[in-house]
């Protein structure tokens, strides 16, 4: 009970900077903690795959790949950053100008299919028919615009650093951090899982003090699906993702 009061007062410090995908109190509003992933275990697992073995060729095209990547999503969280930081007002009175800030400084860079997948299991979603998969694409995509509107709630200035980039040895998967810096807390990481599909950088899975999001929510997913199939799960999904008014 004590590891998961701390876990969920240190996502309420992330704010709004942890929506940078997912808004903390959304994500765990409805169900209590009980998966913990060591970032730690997460950060060798990203290291051990033989760099002493690599070629010095190899390793100058893993240095470039991690140059590459650490500019890109720099430049996407300084976007965010700075919108957030000079639209704040704007985006919690504006629900037009909130929704459009969500599908072109978010959307693009987090692979909801690969989330999707990695939740429900990759067994099932072989399974699915494509009219079962565009609808729960669609309804993620209306949980991440949800994780966003709470979030944006608590917004009052905090700022978000990049960090730095670990990638795996082919250079398609990886994990980024960031640094936090709430207000009047200390700050802290958050590190994002990435995936490079389609020659484009994007993010899957977030991790805060060793909790994973996918690994917290995958369990509830797959349960619903098993009780009540794909169309309880949208259910589900619809029910959280009705705007209150």
């Amino acid at each position: 009970m004590i590891i998961e009061t701390y876990i969920l007062n240190t996502f309420k410090r992330a704010n709004i900077l942890i929506f940078l995908f997912l808004a903390p109190s959304a994500v765990f509003a409805d169900q209590p903690v009980n998966v913990i992933a060591s970032v730690q275990s997460t950060n060798n697992a990203s290291q051990s795959s033989g760099v002493i073995s690599q070629t010095p060729e190899l390793q100058q095209d893993i240095y470039k790949a991690k140059g590459e990547v650490e500019g890109y999503f720099r430049e996407i969280l300084s976007n965010i950053d700075g919108t957030l930081s000079k639209e704040q007002l704007r985006l919690k009175k504006d629900d037009q100008f909130l929704q459009n800030f969500v599908e072109t400084k978010i959307l693009p860079f987090w692979d909801v299919e690969l989330t999707l997948r990695l939740l429900v299991g990759t067994k099932q979603w072989k399974c699915l028919k494509d009219d079962e998969v565009s609808a729960l694409k669609k309804a993620f995509v209306d949980t991440l615009h949800r994780y966003v509107r709470e979030g944006v709630k608590m917004y009052d200035g905090q700022r978000a650093n990049f960090v730095d980039a670990i990638l795996s040895d082919d250079a398609t998967k990886g994990k980024i951090s960031v640094r936090l810096e709430p207000i009047y807390l200390p700050a802290f990481q958050i590190h994002f899982k990435i995936a490079k599909r389609e020659q484009q950088w994007k993010l899957y899975d977030v991790f805060v003090e060793g909790v994973s999001y996918v690994k917290l929510k995958k369990n509830q997913y797959r349960q619903i699906i098993h009780k009540s199939g794909v169309t309880g799960l949208l259910t589900y999904l619809e029910s959280k993702n009705i705007v209150k008014t």
